[in-house]
């Protein structure tokens, strides 16, 4: 099991990364759309997850000379737990997020700068609009805001 997630966990890093780059690639171009977004982001994921395992990236767990065995419930306790903070840290306050209080504690940087820089370049595809404060500062954060946006329609 802690290969499968070691991939998972490596996949994502890919797709965050692929994802930021594309935004930030077709962003200055702007080309920021969903035809060119989505098959470029998968396409650089995919070649950064085979570069990545093919330059070794996988060589932790072939340092180990075998596998750990922890007793059955003890890893099913450990899975439980780990789930449960997923559950609680993660899934619960993005399932909530329409009936939380964030708009009474919205701090100044996620309402002056993350979203609207989002919203610029999902709205118009570029992000050239430098009226937004410390709009000419590099985004990664606002990357993903978009991608979400691109995908909710």
């Amino acid at each position: 099991m802690p290969r499968f997630l070691y991939r998972l966990s490596a996949f994502l890093l890919c797709f965050f990364f692929a994802g930021v780059y594309v935004a930030q690639v077709l962003g200055l171009a702007g080309l920021y759309r969903a035809w060119s977004v989505f098959p470029l982001t998968l396409a650089l994921t995919g070649v950064a997850f085979w570069l990545y395992f093919r330059r070794e990236g996988g060589g932790f767990f072939e340092s180990f000379p075998q596998e750990i065995a922890f007793p059955r419930w003890l890893n099913l306790l450990l899975y439980g737990l780990g789930l449960g903070l997923f559950l609680l840290l993660v899934f619960y306050p993005v399932a909530a997020w329409p009936y939380s209080t964030v708009s009474e504690t919205l701090h100044w940087d996620a309402g002056a700068y993350h979203f609207p820089k989002a919203v610029e370049l999902f709205k118009h595809g570029h992000v050239w609009d430098l009226s937004i404060p410390y709009g000419e500062f590099p985004f990664g954060y606002e990357s993903m805001l978009a991608f979400t946006l691109l995908l909710a329609g």
